[in-house]
């Protein structure tokens, strides 16, 4: 039975990740734009956990290009957030997003949701600068939240 290998960092923001491929389930708190670059690396990567900051207004473009493994994506409490990357719709394994307290968060990506077929959950909480969802999220049939 392979294992499942998680990390933790928190409050690390000039930490740069190398490629680590057993870590499957990351949690980062406090991050910088920096450190989300390199967690493009972790290519292996199953649950993506990134909680609280107030440095980052936008994903570096091309982050999630190589997460293709990656079925849970939570972003918490990311006070400057104000868009989503568009590559986030390239997460064909993603099964569950989960976007809250992100209060700037003006709009999600317009194009690829039918990208998204393996989406199960989808959570939006207490993003109060979000006026709109993409015309794209209508088309989910299985999304469901609990």
């Amino acid at each position: 039975m392979e294992e499942k290998v998680k990390e933790l960092l928190q409050n690390c923001p000039k930490l740069q990740l190398p490629c680590l491929p057993s870590v499957k389930d990351l949690t980062v708190w406090y991050c910088s734009n920096e450190q989300l670059k390199s967690i493009s690396n972790l290519n292996a990567l199953n649950q993506l956990h990134l909680c609280d900051s107030d440095q980052v207004s936008c994903f570096p473009e091309g982050m999630m290009n190589n997460m293709t493994s990656l079925a849970t994506l939570h972003i918490y409490s990311f006070r400057e957030l104000k868009e989503l990357p568009s590559d986030i719709t390239k997460l064909t394994a993603l099964s569950h997003l989960r976007i809250s307290n992100c209060g700037k968060l003006e709009c999600l990506p317009e194009q690829g949701w039918e990208r998204l077929s393996s989406l199960r959950q989808l959570s939006i909480i207490e993003c109060k600068s979000l006026g709109s969802l993409p015309d794209g999220v209508r088309h989910f049939t299985s999304i469901f939240d609990y």
